[in-house]
C-alpha cells in the first residue's frame, strides 16, 4: 500500500475516534462503500474516502476537530478562504500537502470528503418540489467551478465556458455556494422521511428513505474499519 493510502487510513482512524467519542454518526458513500463491501478496502480504480453525516453531526464534527490540538482541520463551505469553493466539508491532514486543480486551485493537505445528509421532505411530491431549486442552482454552481477538459461531453464543456464568461461581480461563486447550503438546511434530517446528499453530480440518486440509515454496520476497510448502512444493496442500487 502506498503512502497516500496509508495516510488516508490514519485519517479514517481519527474520524472513527472522534465519532465514537462524541456519539456522531457517519456513513460511507459511493465508491468507498462499494470498496468496503467488495474489496474490504479501496476499490482498484479509486483512492479516496467519502462519507456523509446527518447535518447536526456534520456541523458538530467540524467544531470538535477544529478545537482539537492535532494535525487535522475541517474546512467547510463557510471558510473565509477565497480558494475554498466546495459544497462539502473536507477533513484535512495539515502535515501533508496536496494541490487540487479545479477553477480555484486549493493547496491544502490530503483529505476525506464529508457530505452533509439533509432532510428533503416526507413524500415523493415534497421531495420533487423541494429539490427543484437546489438542482438548478447546483447545476449552475458546478458549471461555474468546473474546468473544461478532454473526455467530457462537448455540451458540458460548452456550458462551463458560458458559465465562466459571467463575471464574478454578477454571479459570485461563494455567495451562490452559501445560498445552496442554506437551502439544503431548510428541512431537518430528524423531521424528514426522505433524506439525501443533495449537492452531488448524481442528483436524485442520492435521495432515499431515511429508514435506510437507521441500521448501521461496521465493514472491514484495509487494516481498519468504516461505518455504512446495513442494507448496502439498497444503497448502492438506488
Amino acid at each position: 500500500m502506498n503512502q497516500y493510502k496509508k495516510k488516508l487510513l490514519e485519517m479514517l482512524n481519527y474520524l472513527n475516534e472522534i465519532c465514537e467519542k462524541h456519539s456522531l454518526n457517519y456513513y460511507a458513500v459511493g465508491g468507498t462503500l462499494l470498496g468496503a463491501v467488495r474489496h474490504k478496502g479501496f476499490i482498484p480504480w479509486d483512492d479516496d474516502i467519502d462519507v456523509c453525516m446527518p447535518r447536526n453531526d456534520y456541523d458538530r464534527f467540524a467544531e470538535i476537530v477544529n478545537s482539537d490540538n492535532r494535525n487535522y482541520i475541517v474546512e467547510t463551505p463557510y471558510s473565509k478562504a477565497k480558494d475554498y469553493c466546495y459544497s462539502v466539508s473536507k477533513l484535512y491532514d495539515t502535515s501533508t500537502t496536496l494541490v487540487e486543480g479545479i477553477k480555484y486551485q486549493t493547496k491544502r493537505g490530503l483529505y476525506i470528503d464529508i457530505f452533509p445528509l439533509d432532510g428533503i421532505g416526507n413524500t415523493l411530491n415534497e421531495v420533487n418540489k423541494n429539490y427543484r431549486k437546489i438542482d438548478i442552482l447546483n447545476a449552475i454552481f458546478s458549471a461555474r467551478t468546473s474546468v473544461v477538459r478532454d473526455g467530457r461531453a462537448k455540451w458540458k464543456n460548452m456550458l462551463i465556458r458560458i458559465a465562466d464568461a459571467i463575471p464574478n461581480w454578477m454571479l459570485n461563486d461563494k455567495k451562490l455556494l452559501l445560498k445552496l447550503d442554506r437551502i439544503c438546511r431548510r428541512y431537518s434530517f430528524e423531521d424528514s422521511d426522505f433524506v439525501g446528499v443533495l449537492l452531488t453530480q448524481y442528483r436524485k440518486k442520492y435521495i432515499m428513505p431515511k429508514k435506510l440509515f437507521m441500521e448501521r454496520q461496521k465493514y472491514q476497510f484495509e487494516n481498519t474499519y468504516i461505518i455504512g448502512v446495513k442494507n448496502y444493496n439498497m444503497f448502492l442500487n438506488l
